[in-house]
């Protein structure tokens, strides 16, 4: 079954199951995923680039997350010649629809005009196809709700404070000091808060 995931979609998708219409992690610091994508769009100069200060911030901060992919596969990527990106991969759907109008995680533009072409003739003389299917301007979108990602079950607990926890920020920690161990008591006092929520 052909989807077009367009606003309308989208919506739809978070009604049927209860959900905010838009991604409630949309942010460069709420999301890994979605601040590589937006990273490399503008990269790829196709957005404004992120403030080179801001940049080597939230990447520290999230490379430093359980969340950060853990392999090249995992991670969000922009492809095609050389100022002629062209594939997007592992994209945040919130990202991509901001930038190309529609929710998808993986995009790829026509090879060349000759694959553009026939698809239009052929989407031309189905008669059913309306403007704003995203078979008019793409060969490939893989529509993607939010609610779908695999990193969105992960910044729900992440962000109910239970589990997923930066890598260098532990309670206790062993370092050199009149005791032998150091007390982060922020981090503690926040622990112990979590626990006497649940």
């Amino acid at each position: 079954m052909h989807v077009n995931p367009d606003l309308e979609w989208y919506a739809s998708e978070g009604e049927k199951r209860s959900l905010p219409i838009r991604c409630p992690f949309a942010a460069s610091a709420r999301c890994p995923r979605y601040f590589q994508s937006l990273a490399l769009l503008g990269e790829s100069g196709i957005t404004t680039r992120i403030p080179e200060i801001e940049d080597t911030r939230l990447v520290e901060f999230w490379s430093s997350s359980d969340l950060w992919p853990t392999t090249a596969e995992q991670s969000t990527s922009v492809s095609g010649g050389e100022g002629s990106p062209r594939q997007f991969s592992n994209f945040c759907p919130e990202v991509s629809c901001d930038t190309f109008n529609f929710f998808g995680s993986y995009l790829s533009q026509f090879s060349d005009e000759t694959d553009r072409d026939s698809t239009h003739e052929a989407l031309m003389r189905s008669g059913v196809v309306g403007a704003g299917d995203w078979r008019w301007s793409w060969q490939y979108v893989e529509p993607l709700h939010y609610s779908s990602c695999s990193l969105y079950s992960l910044l729900q607990v992440s962000s109910s404070g239970t589990e997923t926890k930066s890598k260098d920020h532990d309670v206790f920690q062993l370092r050199p000091t009149l005791w032998g161990i150091s007390v982060d008591l922020k981090k503690l006092f926040s622990v112990i808060k979590d626990w006497w929520r649940r």
